[in-house]
């Protein structure tokens, strides 16, 4: 199952770890403050567990790796033979900086079935960061399916080397504009009012894409409200435009509790004990969300707006209601 296929489906986000090498690069980051409240890494006994727990509640055949950087846990090849043993594939988030004995581990690893590469122009101009990127990018390629992962707060966003890497490597692009951290306040975030300022060229970078045969979806929810009647009409034709969010999806830290996205990180449940306890508490996180999504607005306008009132459009990520 390729990562686009997945979407929407029921598969649970595993955060191994909060650490990360490249924090400070990305000023945006929602979770660099997360290691505060959670040092250390996830076990590799209560991560056998969930991932059993979820096997038997939701017949689970995918797990997405976040983080923090999934590659700096020393026990990263076990994580992986215990969905080997499972037969669940996996997808995993990376900075893609990592050394190449992480490298060889992942092209040993047949449950990793696709990497999704953190394009970030900051990190990328360092030479050495630049080096191993492209150096694993190139070789991971070869096995791996691949997709690249652009988070944006410049509404004059260059987007050439990602169109052209898309291209030699057969790879898709999520993008997102840069959102709120609610554990973070001095994350700098795009706010509502000055999304329709990145419309032009978001239009462009869609239709150079689309020209050349690259897919490319939103990872966040963009508020319809933003475009004109054709530019929503393009996309919706030439790319995966996402409006409502939290569909399908758990997220899992790595004392075990749970948080319904990775960017929703103060609505959360203690750590997970039984079977059971993980089934209530999918059942709450998922039942609290859809509540949010609709019961709050992101910003007054949303409640005249009719996609809104027709739950066509929640008025992007869902953050945005709790900042």
């Amino acid at each position: 199952m390729s990562y686009l296929e997945s979407l929407g489906r029921f598969s649970p986000r595993i955060n191994i770890t909060y650490r990360c090498q490249l924090f400070s690069f990305c000023e945006y980051c929602y979770a660099k403050n997360e290691l505060r409240n959670y040092p250390n890494d996830m076990r590799i006994e209560d991560f056998s567990k969930i991932i059993t727990w979820f096997k038997d509640l939701f017949s689970i055949k995918i797990v997405t790796f976040l983080g923090g950087e999934s590659t700096v846990h020393p026990q990263l090849a076990s994580f992986f033979e215990i969905l080997r043993e499972r037969n669940i594939n996996s997808f995993l988030f990376t900075n893609g900086c990592f050394d190449e004995s992480k490298r060889k581990i992942i092209l040993d690893s047949p449950s990793v079935t696709t990497m999704i590469f953190h394009y970030e122009p900051s990190f990328l101009r360092e030479k050495s960061l630049r080096n191993k990127f492209f150096d694993n990018l190139e070789k991971l390629s070869k096995s791996k399916e691949i997709v690249f992962r652009f988070n944006t707060s410049n509404p004059s966003f260059e987007f050439k080397e990602l169109i052209e890497l898309s291209d030699r490597y057969n790879a898709s692009i999520a993008y997102s504009f840069t959102s709120p951290s609610l554990n973070n306040p001095g994350n700098y975030y795009v706010r509502i009012e000055e999304m329709k300022r990145f419309v032009p060229q978001l239009i462009k970078f869609i239709e150079t894409a689309y020209s050349q045969g690259i897919k490319v979806f939103s990872k966040r929810p963009l508020p319809l409200c933003i475009f004109s009647e054709d530019e929503l009409s393009l996309m919706k034709e030439k790319s995966g435009l996402r409006s409502i969010c939290c569909i399908g999806s758990i997220t899992v830290n790595p004392d075990l509790s749970l948080i319904p996205a990775p960017t929703l990180t103060t609505i959360k449940t203690d750590p997970i004990k039984s079977k059971k306890d993980l089934a209530d508490r999918v059942k709450e996180l998922s039942e609290k969300v859809e509540r949010l999504k609709w019961a709050e607005l992101s910003i007054e306008k949303c409640g005249e707006c009719k996609f809104f009132k027709n739950r066509e459009c929640q008025g992007a990520c869902t953050a945005y209601k709790l900042i």
